[in-house]
């Protein structure tokens, strides 16, 4: 499921904007995988492709061990 993340101010239009999520991590294996959606709504496409022509996309993820 998706989460929203809270973010932090933009200076302007062309920025790139800070983001956190703060969660209950459990113990074990996590994936991290986060996606943008801009001002139109529009949802950022999951297949990677390169900066040019058109500006990257894909999402971007982590894995991450959480140990208690």
């Amino acid at each position: 499921d998706w989460r929203q993340a809270q973010l932090a101010d933009v200076p302007s239009k062309d920025t790139w904007r800070q983001w956190v999520y703060r969660w209950d991590a459990k113990p074990g294996n996590h994936t991290i995988r986060v996606r943008a959606i801009n001002d139109a709504g529009e949802v950022q496409v999951y297949k990677e492709a390169s900066v040019a022509p058109d500006g990257a996309s894909g999402y971007h993820e982590i894995d991450v061990r959480v140990s208690r």
